[in-house]
């Protein structure tokens, strides 16, 4: 496994439409490899979400991994651990109602901000194995 350069805040990359995976290609040694790199690159920069496009690959990719140790959100010092990997994610808002949290950016390093996110919302993907979730 190996660590993966995260593109910052400006890269074109992060304005790029990112693509859709097959189930062949998801099924591609390169694809899990990638996939494992960046379960590795998450962990050295203590982040809990990373999208394919952060590492300079245009792919509609990204995992979560939430562990009750990481030091950059100590308010998780209870949660469950969590990994999920999603492969070309649909989301869908089910309520207008947002609220307003912290959040940082593996892609704008050394900053955090509130931002509004939905109340309530439906995700279905792939996970890394070409399996419905949701």
């Amino acid at each position: 496994m190996a660590i993966l350069k995260v593109a910052h805040l400006g890269h074109p990359v992060l304005r790029q439409v990112a693509r859709p995976l097959g189930r062949t290609e998801l099924g591609d040694s390169r694809t899990q490899t990638l996939i494992d790199d960046m379960l590795e690159t998450l962990r050295e920069y203590d982040g809990v979400g990373l999208a394919a496009p952060q590492v300079h690959v245009p792919l509609r990719l990204f995992i979560v991994e939430i562990m009750p140790d990481n030091p950059r959100y100590p308010e998780q010092a209870e949660a469950e651990p969590v990994q999920m990997v999603m492969v070309n994610p649909l989301v869908e808002f089910l309520t207008d109602e947002k609220t307003l949290g912290w959040e940082g950016c593996l892609s704008i390093p050394d900053m955090r901000g509130m931002v509004p996110r939905y109340t309530k919302l439906s995700v279905t993907a792939w996970n890394r194995y070409g399996e419905d979730i949701k």
